[in-house]
Parts: structure tokens; C-alpha cells; sequence
């Protein structure tokens, strides 16, 4: 894959992706996002309610900093509708110029009931004019650690996006898959539009997602077989599964077989015959008689003149 072929990342930006295991580009495009939060709308600060998320745009009617209980930087808000309090707790004197009075602000973050009435604490900020646009898709939260800002991360996706790769698999043909490249997948996932009903996103059963889950099943039964035609390329010897060894041990169990371990010692034979390593899984509930099928594979290599460990 190279490592961030294509793009332009400051090594520290690197070092703290690495901490996740993203070490290159497809790493990247297959960090997916947690949540999504829609920036593509503002909402008047009349119709705002506590516990809501939403974006307001405004402007700066006053900000002072209070000291008691600590240090905090109270701002007003003012759109056509009403008002907006905003708290910073803990702040850069960058902020202080950022919310000068009449200077236009986009905040997006959650509300609730403050001290002196509805406010957002430490919300997203944008300076922006009248006309600043909006954003046009919804904006990616994603899995991060200290030191690695979410700005980071989707201006890195970002820049991959830009460039498009060659899709590994072709289009699925199915009636009943999504018709749509691995390429325009990652697209929907790190940069989905508005119009995106949320849930089948959470829930992963967008058609983005179904291609994505389409591929990787695909590469893991590409894989399966590759490591199938390895092991038909290596020798075993044959182990006899008939022999007074295995005809004594069945004579004097307390119980017969049931029909499903005959079964599947039958299958068992079948391997054991071949030239070739036997590759099989034994599943069943504690107690359905897998230790029994275990001995008598032990007891077909000592049989055939190995020795064998349960």
C-alpha cells in the first residue's frame, strides 16, 4: 500500500497515527468514523433546546472573563432570533480576539442550562462573514488518541480522497449488492451528504458499508484458499484409522457413539488417509464427545508407529 504515498503528513502527525496502527494510506481510509455531526445548517438560537446539537451562527454582542469560581470566558451571541451564551473554562488569548465584539461567529456543540440560561461550553468556533458556506457533507468524528487532533486525522483522509486509488475487486454483480466501487464507499463513509439517513450508517447497513463488508469477505476467502493450495503443496503420511488399537479402545467405552460422532469420524478418516496435512475444526458444546474424537486421532498416529499428546 506505501506508506502515505500522496499525501503530506508532518512526521508527529505520523508518530501519533502509528500509536492507532495506521501506518499507511488504506490504515487511513479504514479508520471509519464513530459519529457523525451535521454542520451543514444553522439553527436560529430561538428554536435552540438544552440537550440539542446544533450550529448557530451570530454576532458578538459582549465577552468579559469572570474568576470566580475560576477562570472563564463568557461570551453573548446575537442572531435575528435571540441570544446564546458561550463559556470557555479553559482558553488561549487567541479566543479573546475571536469573539471581539461585532465580529461574526459560527458555534456548533451541545446545549444546556447554564447559570444565566441556555448556553454551549467549549463548542466548535468558526469565524466566519454573513456569507460564509455552509459545510456539504456531514462532519466525521473519528476514534483518536492525546495529541492528535480530529482536524488532523480528516485533513488526512481528506487529501487521500482527492487522489483515487485502484479498487482491488471488481463491482459486484449481484442483484442484491450495492453497485458501487470501494473508492465512491469511502467517499459515502468519511464524507456522507445531509441526505444520509444516519441509522443505516450506525448500524452499518448502508450500501457503503455492504460494499466495504463485501470486500473484505472477499479477501478473506482469497486468503482461506491461498493457505489451501499451500497445504495441498505439503506432504503427511497416511494414518490408518482401523487397527486393533482403535477397535479395543471403542470395545470398551461405557457408551457407543452417537450417529454425530460417527459422522464426523467418518470425515475425520477421510483426512487422516490423505497425503496431505489434515486442516479441521472440531467445534461442539462441553460434553457432546470432541475428547473422544481427539483420542482416536491420537491413537491412529500411534497406530501408523507416531506419537501423539492430548
Amino acid at each position: 500500500m506505501g506508506q502515505f504515498e500522496g499525501i503530506s503528513l508532518r512526521s508527529p502527525v505520523q508518530n501519533k497515527l502509528a500509536e492507532l496502527g495506521i501506518t499507511n494510506w488504506f490504515d487511513l481510509l479504514c479508520h471509519v468514523p464513530l459519529r457523525y455531526e451535521d454542520e451543514s445548517h444553522l439553527t436560529p438560537m430561538s428554536h435552540l433546546s438544552a440537550g440539542q446539537w446544533a450550529c448557530c451562527q451570530g454576532l458578538v454582542r459582549s465577552q468579559h472573563v469572570s474568576y470566580k469560581p475560576k477562570k472563564t470566558l463568557n461570551v453573548t451571541l446575537n442572531d435575528q432570533s435571540g441570544q446564546l451564551l458561550i463559556r470557555f473554562l479553559h482558553f488561549y488569548p487567541a479566543l479573546l480576539s475571536l469573539f471581539a465584539p461585532d465580529q461574526w461567529v459560527r458555534v456548533c456543540g451541545d446545549t444546556r442550562i447554564g447559570p444565566n440560561g441556555l448556553e454551549m461550553v467549549h463548542p466548535k468556533t468558526y469565524r466566519v462573514t454573513p456569507n460564509t458556506p455552509l459545510k456539504e457533507t456531514l462532519s466525521p468524528i473519528y476514534p483518536t488518541t492525546k495529541g492528535l487532533s480530529q482536524k488532523s486525522i480528516e485533513e488526512a483522509i481528506e487529501q487521500i480522497l482527492l487522489h483515487p486509488k485502484l479498487d482491488t475487486a471488481p463491482n459486484p454483480t449481484h442483484p442484491k449488492l450495492p453497485v458501487l466501487t470501494r473508492w465512491q464507499a469511502f467517499h459515502l463513509i468519511h464524507q456522507p451528504t445531509p441526505d444520509i439517513i444516519l441509522d443505516t450508517f450506525q448500524e452499518r447497513t448502508h450500501p457503503a458499508w455492504i460494499r466495504l463488508k463485501f470486500e473484505e469477505l472477499l479477501a478473506q476467502q482469497i486468503t482461506l484458499r491461498q493457505q489451501h493450495e499451500l497445504r495441498q503443496q505439503q506432504s503427511a503420511p497416511t494414518l490408518p484409522s482401523h487397527g486393533e488399537i482403535i477397535h479395543a479402545f471403542l470395545k470398551q467405552l461405557p457408551f457407543q457413539l452417537t450417529k454425530a460422532q460417527e459422522r464426523v469420524w467418518l470425515e475425520i478418516q477421510g483426512d487422516l488417509a490423505r497425503k496431505v496435512p489434515m486442516h479441521r475444526l472440531l467445534q461442539g458444546d462441553v460434553g457432546s464427545g470432541k475428547t473422544v474424537l481427539a483420542t482416536l486421532c491420537c491413537l491412529a498416529a500411534c497406530q501408523g508407529g507416531y506419537q501423539a499428546a492430548l
